[in-house]
């Protein structure tokens, strides 16, 4: 598996109508180059949340330009990215990865919630980088 991409600003799928709600649940998925690389909508409208799953990156991954839709780019610098987003919620998820940027890069949102979110190797320095971020709920 590649990642999930959504990119309102230069997506074509979405054709100008932002996604709202994203659940996902139970998921295990291994050897990934990225996990989630999310550009809402400047309204702030997508709510996502994520429960119950292991997400483990590729060994020897690196930042990645990746390429969407035919010949849309954009640049990965962790191994979670969103941007513009309402509300992300992280419960009983954990992250495997083996490169040196933050797992998680959260920028311009409402509100994060992080339950119960695990990170190895442990030993990483902070594997969390929010900007821009009203609400935060860490547990």
């Amino acid at each position: 598996m590649r990642n999930f991409s959504y990119n309102y600003e230069d997506g074509l799928w979405q054709t100008g109508q932002p996604v709202t709600t994203v659940v996902f649940e139970n998921l295990k998925a291994t050897e990934m180059l990225r996990s989630f690389n999310i550009t809402g909508d400047q309204n702030k409208s997508l709510q996502m949340i994520i429960r119950n799953a292991d997400f483990s990156s590729r060994e020897g991954s690196k930042n990645y330009e990746l390429i969407f839709e035919g010949d849309r780019k954009t640049f990965s610098s962790a191994f979670f990215n969103a941007k513009n987003f309402d509300i992300i919620e992280l419960h009983n998820v954990t992250f495997q990865y083996y490169f040196k940027s933050p797992v998680l890069h959260l920028a311009s949102g409402n509100s994060v919630w992080l339950d119960n979110v695990k990170y190895f190797p442990a030993s990483k320095p902070q594997p969390v980088k929010l900007e821009n971020v009203l609400k935060i709920k860490n547990e």
